[in-house]
């Protein structure tokens, strides 16, 4: 975080460990702060739509 306070600021991270989660589009639809359980992940990480969305190279429908 002291490496990268302008980040810091523009993102609203207060605490570390921040993880933010941002859709294809580069918008957060999720925001988790502390140790994040396998469970919390896989919620947030549900809140993106893959529709039009390239993962590991390959459009998904």
């Amino acid at each position: 975080m002291d490496d990268h306070l302008d980040l810091v600021r523009t993102l609203g991270v207060l605490r570390t460990p921040t993880v933010l989660v941002v859709d294809g589009g580069g918008r957060e639809v999720a925001r988790m702060s502390g140790v994040v359980s396998d469970t919390q992940a896989r919620q947030a990480l549900s809140r993106v739509s893959t529709a039009g969305v390239e993962l590991d190279g390959e459009r998904q429908s």
